[in-house]
């Protein structure tokens, strides 16, 4: 195993123990667990990140910075999760299919609902609504 494949891991390897465990051992496997059930999600994230690092340098690492860059990893795998549990809800749905269609539309309905339609100025000056 190459150390590209060890660094798109341990790249979730923050926000797996936020998350989900705070015993190494288990923080590890389940980060390579993520790796090889998707190595598109992880090698996109890694890309996204290393674009946010590049970012952050020239801005003088003061936005989005490290917390930034963790921030998204963090984000990305909190909606990676309900991938997760959306397959444990529903045990038949990976029958007979090598990759199961997720119904991203109807996991997100809830996350579209508390982030709300929101225009620049709203987003600029949250408090002239």
């Amino acid at each position: 195993m190459g150390s590209d494949h060890l660094l798109l891991a341990l790249q979730f390897c923050f926000p797996i123990r936020s998350r989900l465990d705070t015993k190494l051992p288990k923080v590890l496997k389940k980060c390579f667990i993520i790796l090889l059930d998707n190595p598109l999600f992880c090698l996109l994230s890694g890309l996204f990140a290393l674009l946010l690092l590049a970012l952050s340098i020239l801005l003088l690492l003061l936005a989005p910075g490290p917390a930034g860059i963790l921030l998204f990893l963090d984000e990305a795998l909190r909606l990676r999760l309900l991938k997760y549990d959306w397959l444990e809800a529903n045990p038949g749905a990976n029958q007979g299919r090598r990759r199961p269609q997720v119904p991203w539309e109807a996991l997100l309905i809830e996350e579209r609902e508390k982030t709300g339609s929101r225009s620049l100025k709203n987003l600029i000056f949250p408090w002239k609504d």
